[in-house]
């Protein structure tokens, strides 16, 4: 009756044990998956964001261009005025 429950035992320890490196392993394969799938979403953002700041970059430009422009016209206005006064 006692070898009977120690072989019980015995064999619950390593089926316990063997479940629960089965379940270790999954978990491991699985957090390995999500950090591959973290790194790629990673890329993804990283290259959004150096194109959103070259398109900034190339609007400000644009902006500035325009800006100096018309200070230039009203510069050559104020002085049409001036001479025409």
């Amino acid at each position: 009756m006692v070898t009977e429950i120690i072989i019980i035992l015995i064999v619950s320890l390593i089926a316990f044990a063997a479940v629960s490196f089965v379940v270790m392993r999954l978990f491991r394969e699985e957090r390995q998956r999500m950090l591959e799938q973290l790194d790629s979403k990673k890329e993804v953002i990283n290259e959004s964001l150096k194109y959103s700041k070259d398109t900034i970059k190339e609007l400000v430009e644009k902006i500035n261009l325009e800006l100096e422009k018309t200070k230039n016209q009203m510069n050559e206005s104020e002085k049409e005025r001036v001479g025409e006064f």
